[in-house]
């Protein structure tokens, strides 16, 4: 569910008082925790719960305040000695690390001593053992006994409260946010977080392409799995409403604990090449799955439900190899089968005049993954591995007259690898880390023939990309206060393959220049220098910014086409192919053989070949032209001075690079301890993809010259300038003692130079005609918005949810575009990309009962119509892509016991007619599901 319901941190309580820790901290001495009679995690959790990697945030400020932050977003109960307090500064804490690393690097150069116990407590001061049996100090005050207890995942979808204490557009969905939310695709969680969109179609495409802030695809936002990038691109498919680079990763669900969205990226490992921001899968480890007090665990997960909605389960273990090792292995499986749209309204759509074009042939997965986890003293590395195999199939449209099979089947298959390193000594310089990464994406595609058009058709089409990350986090003590500086280097490569085969293609190689237009072969690479640091100059404001230079370089041949030019041939044409006219008639026959062809305008034939004629009327299969009325027989040669029909080819060698300078800023200020607002500024930088730099061939369905596309080989990167301002809100104790109430808003203005889209060029050996390619927006295209997420969680009952205002506004020469349709008397003519709705609003709100077993939720979503805009053919007039919808989803979750919990969920309870935002496809209609899940 969309709350913190189902986290340990819903179960946590809190002493009268406790909201005013920070005030409270600053004048009092806590006793030790063991005195207060809590209940202590048992060893094996307690040492899973403080070697997992938490994001922390934690600007230089006092103690007090400091161990605040620290045990909101480390999750740890927490003491602190009275004495420690006293006039002490910690130094700034930023990113991914243990509780341990943190805590150390929090109290680096203060003298404060602090231990992290076998009960997972952080004790922080001089902390006397015989103060830890609860004696009495001498000369020390006993004072009131507070409990302080980390709050990891009080936010909204469950993000933890590190999400609270970062001034940037940042958003975490827990993975018990994704099992209670019961949806069909993990995609379908973005459409709950303000600012994003699932990007996609729904059916049963296993790809996901998040939306953020209005631009997708392309790689404008990155998407990875435990650090590996996913850039594999297609276009044209999916479900999606655009027809360009559409992003096409996939992620297995099953193995998923937490997605991770970064919406204002700045210079930082992980945002090389994009443009927009980052989601980050994370996936299951041992920490995960290992139970308390054991040496190993389990867990298995099935569900099952209505329309079309048949099998979805997994099973993963792991066991702790030694003190130092620790592996997890996992299986899934899903199956989905044809779903039943709403019934309740009308969904607008303009996909084709017969209806709404639906996915009716399911798809079958088989995923698997393995981790291998390591952490001894000061140094801690992982190896994982997932492998996803996804068959599917759904008719691409275009045949409403039914004359030809319609049905392309794929074999989908992805493996991610990541080989993570970290070493943090006790040191205040060094903090370093190292991600190699790989993935190797393919699909192959069978078309089956289209009639006359085409045979049945294999494309065989792959992208690999591999990439490494170094970085290092320094801390240095400066006249103005402590400095953290984060500092690497990142790169990357792609390469892309591509083939078709067929029976025409084996007969004529370059058919195959028809499939896979938009998986063109060739290398790009990226690479990146990074540079940013925080300093905290007073203890109510702290300014961040850095320095980052991206690098591109691509390089690969595209092969492009006209059609036949009409050339002055030599004197002796060779007629190979040329059969008698008497051949073609046969004596006492009506009809002409269907093997042979008549030429127009005279009584020459041609001998068909194969299924197919080649060319036109006028070309016989050698591609030689006869211009004599009177026929010879095959094998002769005649003089002839006739004009040749000839299809000309062209090789574009593209080896361009180029870079830029980005600088991004931040400003945080902290009025009071619940309150921080922040202002932030940042360039960002994107290249142009191997899909939109060396696009070239035919578009399919059908065999024939491949002159339609070529590559552009002056297209330029597209730069951004974001500016936001934003407020975190933390507090609680507002209505009961254990309430909490997170916030977290944000608005921002973006200006995008040179955005790419597909338009129409001349090429640069051709300039007689056009061809599609991709081209940049004559002008600036801006982007603005308002984001809002809140959840308020009093433990027997929470509500919260997310509101998006989303406005894009595109240059004035192509604001009025539909599809390739020019519905203006401009001189510009382009495919624009998706565009999300103006307005969208989740709201979510449940009920807890029987000391918390039972959890019982609602969530209503209300979209209003798509931006992106096609032209009624009949009217003339642009009408939406999709309409307006308003969904209801129910859930609930009963644990059974505490290794046993049964979810259920009824999403699109009132069966509404809808195309989901930036889809070409409708959506499910009322659709039940059962889930069940064991740990052992």
């Amino acid at each position: 569910m969309f709350s913190s319901s189902g986290s340990g941190a819903a179960n946590s309580r809190r002493k009268a008082g406790f909201p005013h820790r920070a005030r409270l901290l600053a004048t009092i001495a806590m006793v030790p925790l063991a005195a207060v009679g809590v209940n202590h995690l048992p060893p094996q959790a307690a040492q899973a719960q403080t070697t997992a990697v938490r994001s922390f945030s934690i600007p230089a400020q006092g103690l007090a305040s400091a161990v605040s932050a620290f045990g909101r977003q480390s999750g740890l109960q927490v003491t602190l000695a009275a004495s420690a307090s006293n006039g002490v500064t910690t130094q700034a804490v930023q990113g991914s690390m243990t509780p341990q690393e943190a805590l150390g690097r929090m109290l680096q150069g203060t003298g404060v001593p602090f231990r992290i116990t076998g009960d997972g407590t952080a004790v922080i001061g001089a902390v006397r053992p015989s103060a830890a049996a609860g004696e009495g100090v001498e000369g020390a005050t006993q004072l009131e006994t507070v409990t302080l207890t980390g709050e990891g995942s009080s936010g909204y979808m469950g993000a933890p409260d590190w999400v609270y204490d970062t001034p940037s557009s940042v958003a975490v969905v827990s993975g018990e946010a994704i099992r209670d939310a019961g949806v069909r695709d993990i995609r379908e969680v973005f459409n709950s977080v303000a600012g994003a969109y699932a990007g996609e179609g729904v059916a049963s495409f296993p790809t996901v392409s998040p939306n953020l802030r209005g631009v997708q695809d392309a790689g404008r936002v990155a998407v990875s799995i435990d650090g590996a990038r996913q850039n594999a691109q297609d276009g044209g498919r999916y479900g999606s409403s655009s027809i360009g680079a559409g992003g096409t990763a996939v992620v297995d669900g099953a193995f998923i604990r937490q997605v991770e969205i970064d919406k204002n990226p700045g210079a930082t490992a992980g945002n090389t090449g994009t443009l927009a921001g980052s989601v980050d899968f994370r996936t299951v480890g041992a920490a995960d799955i290992i139970r308390d007090g054991k040496s190993w665990g389990a867990e298995a997960d099935v569900a099952t439900g209505s329309n079309g909605y048949d099998l979805q389960t997994s099973v993963i273990g792991s066991a702790r190899l030694s003190e130092v090792f620790a592996l997890t292995m996992g299986l899934s499986k899903t199956e989905l089968n044809e779903y039943r749209a709403g019934r309740m309204g009308e969904a607008t759509s303009s996909v084709d005049a017969t209806g709404i074009r639906k996915d009716l042939r399911g798809r079958d997965t088989w995923g698997s993954m393995l981790k291998l986890e390591m952490e001894h003293e000061d140094i801690r590395a992982s190896a994982s591995w997932m492998h996803q195999q996804n068959d599917y199939a759904y008719s691409v449209g275009g045949n409403p007259g039914g004359t030809y099979s319609d049905i392309s089947r794929f074999e989908n298959t992805n493996d991610s690898g990541s080989l993570n390193f970290g070493w943090d000594p006790d040191s205040e310089w060094i903090d370093f880390k190292a991600n190699l990464w790989f993935n190797d994406s393919s699909v192959l595609e069978t078309r089956d023939a289209r009639g006359n058009l085409s045979p049945e058709t294999e494309i065989d089409k792959s992208l690999t990309s591999f990439g490494i990350t170094l970085q290092n986090t320094s801390t240095v003590s400066t006249p103005l206060g402590g400095l953290a500086l984060n500092y690497g280097i990142e790169a990357f490569r792609d390469v892309a393959n591509k083939s078709a085969s067929s029976s025409s293609i084996s007969q004529t190689p370059y058919y195959a220049d028809n499939y896979g237009v938009f998986n063109p072969p060739g290398r790009r690479d990226m690479a990146s220098i990074f540079l940013n640091g925080k300093l905290e100059p007073v203890h109510w404001f702290n300014v961040s910014g850095g320095l980052r230079y991206d690098w591109y370089r691509l390089k690969g041949t595209a092969r492009y086409y006209n059609f036949g030019k009409v050339v002055t041939p030599a004197t002796y044409v060779y007629a190979s192919c040329v059969v008698s006219f008497q051949d073609a008639y046969p004596v006492g026959s009506s009809t002409y053989n269907t093997n042979l062809r008549l030429l127009s305008s005279t009584n020459s034939v041609l001998r068909r070949r194969g299924e197919e004629w080649f060319s036109t009327w006028n070309t016989n299969p050698c591609g030689e032209y006869n211009a004599s009325n009177t026929w010879v027989q095959e094998g002769s040669t005649l003089s002839s001075t006739a004009a040749v029909r000839q299809d000309v080819i062209y090789d574009e060698e593209i080896d361009r690079s180029g870079g830029k300078l980005l600088p991004s800023v931040t400003l945080e200020f902290v009025p009071v301890d619940w309150f921080k607002p922040y202002a932030s500024y940042n360039q960002t930088y994107r290249p142009p993809t191997i899909t939109e730099a060396f696009m070239s061939g035919g578009f399919a369905p059908g065999d024939g010259n491949p002159a339609h596309t070529a590559p552009n080989p002056w297209l330029r990167p597209e730069t951004a300038e974001t500016y936001e301002i934003g407020a975190n809100i933390v507090t609680g104790g507002l209505i009961t003692e254990r309430d909490r109430l997170r916030i977290k808003a944000a608005a921002f203005y973006r200006e995008i130079d040179d955005y790419i889209v597909l338009g129409t060029i001349y090429a640069s050996q051709e300039t007689a005609r056009t061809y599609t390619s991709f081209v940049n927006m004559d002008g600036i295209t801006r982007t603005r918005g308002v984001e809002v997420e809140a959840n308020y969680d009093a433990g027997r009952f929470w509500f919260g949810g997310s509101a998006t205002f989303l406005s894009t506004n595109w240059p004035s020469k192509t604001e009025v575009f539909s599809n390739g349709t020019d519905v203006t008397s401009g001189d510009v003519f382009a495919w624009n990309g998706n565009i999300p709705p103006r307005f969208k609003v989740t709201g979510d709100a449940g009920l807890r009962f029987f000391e918390e077993k039972l959890s019982l939720g609602a969530r209503v979503t209300h979209v209003t119509p798509s931006q992106t805009a096609v032209l009624d053919v009949d009217t003339g007039q642009l009408i939406e892509y999709s309409g307006g919808y308003t969904t209801l989803d129910l859930y609930g979750s009963y644990k059974v016991n505490k290794n046993a919990t049964l979810h259920l969920s009824a999403n699109n309870v009132t069966d509404v007619a809808y195309i989901p935002a930036n889809s070409s496809m409708a959506a499910a209609g009322r659709t039940l599901q059962t889930r069940f899940n064991v740990k052992f």
